[in-house]
């Protein structure tokens, strides 16, 4: 809807002017009243219709954004999961790689005290050392013991081997 226009009143009659053109100005003046309430209504109707479209595309906008803005939030959580999960990651493989290029040997044949990055060999497997030992004999590797993480079991591996030669 075109904004609409408000007719302009006629000149209003004044005390001063003789009576026939007072009467004239007065009916002409007291006339347009009608179409100055028509025209006022078209203009309130006009106003409100323009306020609700206004109204909803400011609360469409608002939505979008907060949407956005929800969308963002969650999509940089998810970054940050993914960062910290790198770097879990990373940290783990560089303790591996510390553990594995400090091989001891077997674990039997260790005595005294052991300290991290260490790895040693034991019941067919490499074991990475979590803790400082004080006494590498009372602390045997396995997957139980919280001081040593299971690194490559060979024993799999072989099964493993066996499998694919099988074709199973």
């Amino acid at each position: 809807m075109a904004f609409p226009n408000i007719t302009t009143l006629p000149t209003p009659p004044s005390r001063g002017e003789d009576s026939t053109t007072f009467i004239t100005k007065a009916n002409a003046f007291l006339g347009a009243f009608p179409t100055l309430q028509s025209d006022i209504n078209s203009w309130a109707t006009y106003a409100e219709g323009t306020f609700t479209d206004n109204l909803n595309t400011i609360k469409t906008a608002a939505e979008a954004a907060r949407d956005a803005a929800q969308t963002a939030q969650a999509e940089a959580e998810a970054a940050q999961a993914g960062a910290e999960t790198a770097e879990s990651n990373t940290e783990a493989l560089r303790d591996e790689v510390y553990g594995v290029a400090n091989y001891k040997g077997l674990w039997s044949s260790l005595t005294g005290s052991l300290s991290t990055p260490a790895s040693v060999s034991h019941n067919n497997a490499f074991w990475l050392l979590n803790t400082n030992l004080v006494d590498v004999t009372a602390s045997e590797p396995s997957s139980t013991n919280p001081d040593w993480q299971l690194s490559l079991d060979l024993g799999k591996i072989n099964r493993l081997r066996i499998f694919a030669h099988a074709g199973l």
